[in-house]
């Protein structure tokens, strides 16, 4: 496997414990139409890699980000993570009849707190599952 198809990987890792605050193999196998168990060698990999920056909640069944998180394959920057967010809402959001929308307009890149991306994420989620339960 080469280092390109590995970092795409270690980046949605990252991408997905950094902005919505847990990822697991589940995200993994969805998002890259794998095995549960190839995803988990991938967080296994991950780990070994940067042993430092995620840790398992039993709690959620999932990789949190530590303390001492560094990315190494985000840039930690909002604009990444909404870009990203704007890529998935047409394949995602409309099984669900509702539309996650961030602007498509050129904004100014601002300073976004992951905490906030964290909670709004949570919230939507939230929304999107409670209208599927109706």
């Amino acid at each position: 496997m080469n280092g390109q198809h590995l970092e795409s990987r270690y980046w949605f890792i990252e991408l997905h414990a950094f902005w919505q605050g847990l990822v697991n193999s589940r995200h993994i196998t969805e998002y890259f139409q794998i095995s549960r168990t190839q995803a988990q060698k991938y967080i296994t990999a991950y780990q070994q890699i940067h042993p430092l920056n995620l840790v398992y909640d039993k709690s959620s069944k999932g990789f949190c980000i530590t303390h001492h998180f560094a990315p190494h394959y985000i840039t930690g920057n909002a604009n990444e993570y909404l870009e990203w967010l704007h890529t998935q809402t047409n394949e995602v959001f409309t099984s669900t009849h509702s539309q996650l929308t961030n602007a498509s307009l050129n904004l100014p890149k601002r300073c976004v707190h992951p905490d906030v991306i964290r909670g709004l994420s949570k919230a939507c989620l939230l929304y999107t599952s409670d209208a599927a339960d109706e």
